[in-house]
């Protein structure tokens, strides 16, 4: 009797799972993709959750976000009230990977290339046919809570708008949490926080790219005509503000009056007709304009284009503290682009960080700060970025204008930069409250030096002899802060992925992992390439590869190659002789390579 009821109710419990099965495997089916290890996540379907699943936004009890829509939630009024979030789970927004491709913006689905357009989610192949769509986020909200990020990541963030960014304002705190695979992309700016305040973000890091086209905006400014009896009158001109955006380059300028009229900007004489203003006297918000007239004119105008672009993690930042943060990605700005903040305007730290990407602009370009207005503290931090502005290009801050004090302590700065006004640490100086303790840069050639350079912010010091175990330490680079150190390697936090991924090369039974420069030769049948990898920190971001047909290559060449997108496998079926190189890049931005012998391959042997 006893058997019989334990079989009945083994019965049901089995029927009732496939019913439940039945029901989920469809909806599950949908949200799932397979990545290139195989394994299968769930995807943003593009909806916004209704609740959580758990938690009630007290410090105690977090509100869980395990799925990307509950991710978006967090923009409800009924939670965006200084509540409390916790990440329990990778979030995944998109199934692909994003790339900057020549000159073209890019999502890389099933190893094929689609190009992207500003705030549209609309995918073109190379014939700008439509090719489906991708989840795109084009609104930007203000935030008011605390998020922790668990250590997980956010993958696959497209936001996409003309001034474009995921949080509108942001105030509170956000800490361990990654942001990887990502494309912040806009016409007149680009970040992931457009302004922060009363804001500490701790144990963050970011790998992706954040672009702004720097659009240039036009407008035309009617000036009333002096008399005879006034023969000179002053205008400010200013442009309509934007409550988060006020740092303008004004550029193209004319003004159409007689030639008896002339007109001066920003204390600059100019004659009517066209003519520029010096980019130096326009990066403010309004411009003063004093008419001289000797005669009664009809209407005088003003015309002038402008820009207001800052390409940066955070665009302006107040009361704002970054510790142990890492930018590893690749920004470009017409007018700021920085690792950190664009435009710091009052009481900001940053500490025990530093910039590891490449940073480019037409104006401003620096590894953490692009343009500071006030107090700012740099301290613990570092710039390995490469920066490379046609102006004003800097390894710490673009541009200081600081009424109150700019202290550097600790600092260092190893990466290249490049720029009509440039400087380890500062590119263009309009500020004498700087102080500096214990700073140092590594370049001492009489091209790499320019403002920041002096004894009072920064020396020389060889790397090596700085890169040391002992020296690294006592400047504060240890694991108290949060530093991994290594004899000569430039230091990074413990929590950010510097591993690259493994690789496998196959060919008949023949394996390489890693690159060979043995000149081994082998002659082998017909037959298919395989590349397969794996990370045990981060996600695969692509697979590529290179025939090198001259079997001649120089490991020193792999990096400058014109990789091919990895498919499902390579065909050997011509004669000659060849290698394949192998290059795969992780969501981190490590790269690792590998590279097969010298192959022979001959049909009729």
């Amino acid at each position: 009797m006893r058997s019989y009821k334990k079989k009945t109710i083994i019965i049901v419990l089995a029927f009732v799972l496939t019913i439940v099965l039945i029901k989920a495997i469809p909806t599950f089916c949908n949200m799932i993709f397979s990545r290139q290890d195989d394994s299968s996540v769930l995807v943003w379907d593009g909806t916004i959750a209704t609740s959580f699943r758990s938690g009630s936004g007290s410090s105690d009890d977090p509100y869980i976000i395990s799925t990307p829509s509950e991710f978006m939630l967090i923009f409800d009024a009924a939670y965006n009230s200084s509540k409390y979030f916790k990440i329990e789970s990778d979030l995944f927004f998109n199934n692909g990977s994003f790339d900057i491709y020549n000159e073209k913006y890019q999502f890389i689905k099933k190893n094929i290339r689609y190009n992207l357009e500003v705030n549209s989610n609309v995918l073109y192949d190379d014939n700008k046919a439509s090719a489906g769509t991708i989840n795109l986020i084009n609104e930007a909200k203000d935030f008011n809570g605390y998020i922790d990020g668990g250590n997980h990541t956010l993958y696959g963030l497209f936001i996409s708008a003309e001034d474009a960014a995921l949080f509108k304002s942001y105030t509170g705190e956000v800490n361990n949490l990654k942001v990887a695979n990502c494309l912040i992309l806009g016409n007149q700016g680009a970040s992931l926080f457009k302004s922060t305040n009363n804001t500490k973000i701790s144990k963050f890091s970011f790998n992706g790219y954040i672009v702004s086209n720097g659009e240039v905006l036009s407008g035309t400014k009617e000036l009333e005509t002096p008399s005879f009896s006034i023969s000179t009158k002053t205008y400010d001109i200013s442009i309509p503000s934007d409550t988060y955006v006020d740092y303008y380059r004004y550029e193209n300028i004319s003004f159409n009056g007689s030639s008896t009229t002339g007109v001066t900007i920003n204390g600059e004489s100019h004659g009517a007709g066209n003519f520029n203003v010096p980019v130096e006297n326009t990066e403010v918000a309004s411009i003063i304009v004093k008419v001289n007239a000797f005669n009664i004119l009809g209407a005088l105008n003003l015309n002038y284009d402008y820009s207001r672009d800052i390409a940066s993690i955070i665009g302006e930042a107040s009361n704002t503290e970054i510790l142990q943060s890492v930018f590893n990605g690749n920004i470009k700005a017409k007018n700021i682009g920085a690792g950190f903040i664009g435009k710091s305007l009052v009481n900001n730290k940053i500490s025990n960080s530093y910039s590891n990407g490449v940073i480019g602009s037409e104006h401003i370009s620096a590894g953490l700060v692009g343009y500071s207005e006030d107090v700012l503290n740099i301290t613990n931090s570092y710039n390995d970025s490469t920066i490379t502005s046609s102006k004003i290009g800097a390894g710490m801050i673009g541009r200081n204008s600081a009424t109150s004090t700019t202290s550097f302590t600790n600092t260092f700065n190893k990466g290249s930069v490049t720029g009509t006004m440039k400087g380890h640490y500062l590119g263009n100086n309009k500020s004498s409250n700087i102080t500096g303790t214990s700073n140092y840069y590594f370049d001492n050639t009489s091209s790499s030096v320019g403002v920041g350079t002096a004894s009072n912010i920064a020396s020389y010091m060889a790397s090596d002899s700085y890169l040391t175990v002992s020296n690294l330490n006592s400047n504060n680079y240890n694991s108290t802060n949060g530093w991994t150190v290594s004899e000569g390697v430039v230091p990074y936090l413990d929590f950010d992925d510097h591993v690259g991924p493994n690789i496998r090369l196959k060919f008949g039974d023949k394996t390489w992992n890693n690159i060979n420069d043995v000149s081994r030769v082998f002659t082998l049948d017909k037959g298919d390439i395989t590349i397969s990898s794996s990370d045990d920190s981060s996600e695969i971001l692509k697979e590529e590869y290179y025939f090198d047909t001259s079997c001649n290559m120089s490991i020193g060449d792999y990096t400058t190659l014109d990789y091919s997108l990895y498919d499902s496998s390579l065909k050997v079926d011509k004669n000659g002789c060849f290698k394949v190189i192998a290059k795969v890049t992780d969501t981190a931005g490590n790269v690792s390579y590998a590279n097969t012998d010298m192959i022979i391959y001959n049909e009729k042997i």
